[in-house]
């Protein structure tokens, strides 16, 4: 999990920074809080606090596209290409998380890795193809990531 947080630290430039923590982790929380939100088991103070992570992060994730449209054109990189290189590593280190989310939260919450994954995916390939790159593209370059390829 420290790696997979500190990964957009390691980020070389804006347009990584933005692909790491705006187009992937933060949408990553996004789907969690999301998730949680809908559970009963939650206690009340718990239920406030998600609502409140959910709305920031809606934020950001809303704020990051456009963002990384003007980083790669100011870059001259084609959105694509900017997009896998920097999510690569950081796909890579989101799926080593898997079994250990399915420990913690599986049982107790009935939060499945698999989920979070499958909203993820369909909620970053539709932005990905406003953004201009080609969904084939995005889709193959997800699954190869989060698969360890």
């Amino acid at each position: 999990m420290k790696a997979l947080v500190a990964s957009a630290s390691e980020a070389r430039h804006e347009g990584e920074i933005l692909v790491i923590q705006g187009l992937v982790l933060e949408r990553v929380r996004q789907v969690v809080y999301s998730n949680l939100a809908g559970l009963d088991t939650l206690s009340e103070r718990s239920r406030s606090m998600t609502a409140v992570l959910q709305a920031a992060s809606a934020a950001t994730v809303a704020l990051a596209p456009p963002l990384f449209a003007s980083a790669s054109s100011g870059r001259g990189q084609q959105p694509f290409s900017m997009f896998a290189e920097a999510s690569d590593d950081v796909l890579h280190k989101l799926d080593s998380v898997g079994e250990g989310v399915d420990e913690v939260f599986g049982s107790r919450f009935g939060l499945r890795f698999a989920d979070i994954i499958g909203d993820f995916v369909a909620d970053l390939v539709p932005t990905c193809g406003k953004l201009g790159m080609d969904r084939r593209k995005v889709m193959s370059h997800l699954a190869g990531a989060l698969m360890g390829i």
